[in-house]
Formats: C-alpha cells, sequence, structure tokens
C-alpha cells in the first residue's frame, strides 16, 4: 500500500487545477449524476455533501433540483471554483 499524504494530495491537485487541465473546468456533471438523483429522491433524501467537489458542477445541478448541498474539495482553487459557480 502507497502511502500519501494530506499535503501531497493537496499540492498535487492545486497544482492540476492551476494548470487548469480538462477535464476539471466543465458545465456538465459527471453522467451518473441524474440516476443517482432520482434514486436519492426516491429514498426521501434531500440533503448532500459531495467530497472532493472540485469545481462544484455536481453541486450546480443538485441545488437546481432542490437538494441542500456542502461541499468540500482539498484543492483551494476547486473550493474558489464551486463557490463562484454556486
Amino acid at each position: 500500500m502507497t502511502s500519501v499524504s494530506v499535503s501531497t494530495s493537496q499540492n498535487g491537485w492545486e497544482d492540476v487545477y492551476q494548470q487548469g487541465m480538462d477535464p476539471l473546468w466543465q458545465d456538465n456533471p459527471i453522467p451518473v449524476l441524474n440516476p443517482t438523483i432520482e434514486n436519492l429522491r426516491g429514498r426521501g433524501a434531500m440533503t448532500m455533501v459531495d467530497l472532493g467537489c472540485g469545481d462544484g458542477r455536481d453541486l450546480t445541478v443538485l441545488c437546481e433540483t432542490g437538494f441542500q448541498c456542502s461541499g468540500v474539495d482539498i484543492a483551494p482553487t476547486g473550493s474558489a471554483h464551486a463557490r463562484a459557480r454556486n
């Protein structure tokens, strides 16, 4: 098993965000999100926490469909994009 420190992981993701690498900055949510929304609604869930939310593209859709959402990301640039979007 390989051990990766939080600092190394954060720096790595921050570097990726700073370089603006695709497909990180997109408008469309991940493909599995819409069926997941229907599944969650069917179970009565209306609160979502997105761990590793990146630029917040999935949070946008979740909020627009009535979920109460929170998102966190290890990279400050990712979090800043998510806040600006939502």
